[in-house]
């Protein structure tokens, strides 16, 4: 069997949610499983969406779920555009049977870790398939149905829909270069390091505390860190005798888009090999597995 490398690129999942006319930013892991079983119970005439400012039609096609990691596939077609087809090897050519109305059927795979905080997936990117802007948008078209099925019990005026943010997995300073706006920063540090009189509330016979405990750091409304802030932050990770295990920052890159810097992401594979089919599709179970791989790593 033949393989073929896929470039892979990672984001971050939250929804925003409108409740008593107040909105705020939130993750529920439960509820992103309930809105894929709603959107894969659907008749396929109601879960394709048809897009005639790019001219693809696509839907949420199947869904294979493994512990905390739920593997996604999407269908889709390019339509409205019927040329000739050619032979490759003698350039004959020949009228094609396809229908303006249809297209060759291309598939896109993600895996999306429910984590406590946020979804975190991992997108096969390629040029045929979908970009991840065009799933969340299909993703919410569908959470606007199922809400009209299941409205909210408290508020009729009830709105969430999903976004997301972009992880860089390249180089710390290039990506903080490429951001405008630094908003809040986590930062990661050994329970060891805080002082005693924090230390004395743990029990120590409490097993559930984790080793590490995060502190967060908020820019005041308006404003950004100073990027020589983050850089140091950053540059604590690397030191040995730092308490620092890890920093993670939210904020928007220079296009307006919600970013997030993660140093335990830094120099992450950027691409993975999968198998081939016969018919040179590649095998929906062998990319599934290495896009788990990835999130369990």
């Amino acid at each position: 069997m033949s393989s073929i490398k896929r470039k892979v690129n990672f984001y971050s999942f939250s929804f925003f949610e409108f409740l008593n006319k107040e909105n705020y930013e939130t993750w529920n892991a439960k509820l992103f499983d309930i809105i894929l079983d709603f959107i894969i119970s659907l008749p396929l005439s109601e879960r394709i969406l048809k897009d005639e400012s790019i001219k693809k039609s696509y839907y949420l096609s199947f869904i294979e779920r493994n512990d905390k990691v739920r593997c996604i596939q999407f269908k889709s077609c390019k339509f409205g555009h019927c040329p000739p087809i050619m032979d490759s090897d003698t350039g004959d050519e020949r009228n094609t049977d396809k229908e303006l109305n249809e297209g060759d059927q291309e598939l896109t795979h993600l895996a999306v870790r429910l984590d406590d905080n946020e979804g975190f997936c991992v997108l096969e990117s390629r040029r045929a398939g979908l970009t991840i802007s065009k799933i969340i948008s299909y993703i919410n078209e569908k959470i606007v149905l199922y809400l009209e099925e299941f409205p909210h019990k408290d508020d009729k005026n009830y709105r969430i829909h999903l976004t997301y943010s972009i992880v860089p997995i390249n180089d710390f300073d290039k990506a903080l270069g490429d951001m405008s706006k630094l908003k809040i920063a986590n930062i990661y540090v050994n329970k060891e390091s805080i002082g005693s009189e924090l230390n004395n509330l743990i029990p120590e016979e409490d097993p559930f505390i984790q080793d590490e405990l995060i502190l967060s750091f908020k820019a005041k409304r308006g404003e950004n860190f100073i990027k020589r802030t983050i850089k140091n932050f950053y540059s604590a990770v690397s030191n040995t005798s730092s308490p620092v295990t890890r920093v993670r920052i939210s904020g928007e890159n220079l296009s307006g888009t919600s970013q997030i810097l993660d140093s335990e992401l830094i120099r992450k594979t950027q691409s993975i090999e999968v198998d081939l089919l016969a018919n040179g599709i590649v095998s929906t179970k062998s990319i599934f597995g290495e896009l788990t791989k990835l999130l369990e790593a």
